[in-house]
């Protein structure tokens, strides 16, 4: 485990240690940190940091659908179909602004650059948490692998190199 001492001497653990994410540039991340932050947004269910070995974290979210519709609705924006809806620019805009937004408290090596908006949750059944509810971050980056791909290389391609 990895933890952290508070202000009053009590050791606060923050992470796992085999969870830890070690970039491209030998920074280390503790994901769940960054992922409770991420889920303190009404709008966001699930997150998932990403990272290890690569330039920088990103951040795969999985929306609240029920509070996202609500929103959308208000919007007109349409969320019948949960696929079509995580590619709404509108829908990513919303959780870019309610995650990547609200990282003030994270050194900049820790701030997920970019986010993947999915249209489902993740789950026990299908292997993407454990039966505590912990993301199985190998297993979601597998079943992801293409998304996460082209969150890298949408950075690429927008800076002509990685942030």
């Amino acid at each position: 485990d990895v933890g952290a001492l508070d202000a009053d001497g009590f050791l606060r653990i923050t992470d796992r240690l085999k969870d830890m994410i070690v970039t491209a540039g030998g920074k280390n991340i503790a994901p769940q940190p960054i992922e409770l932050h991420a889920t303190r947004s009404p709008f966001v269910a699930q997150a998932a940091v990403i990272g290890d070995r690569r330039p920088f974290p990103v951040l795969l979210v999985v929306p609240d659908w029920d509070r996202v519709g609500e929103w959308a609705g208000a919007e007109g924006i349409p969320v019948d179909d949960r696929v079509a809806a995580a590619r709404e620019p509108r829908v990513v805009a919303l959780l870019e602004d309610q995650t990547l937004g609200r990282m003030d408290g994270f050194a900049r090596h820790e701030t997920p650059k970019r986010i993947a908006v999915l249209p489902e949750e993740f789950t026990v059944e299908d292997e993407l948490l454990t039966p505590t509810l912990k993301v199985r971050r190998r297993a979601v980056e597998q079943r992801y692998a293409e998304v996460i791909e082209g969150l890298y290389q949408r950075a690429t391609s927008e800076h002509g190199e990685s942030d």
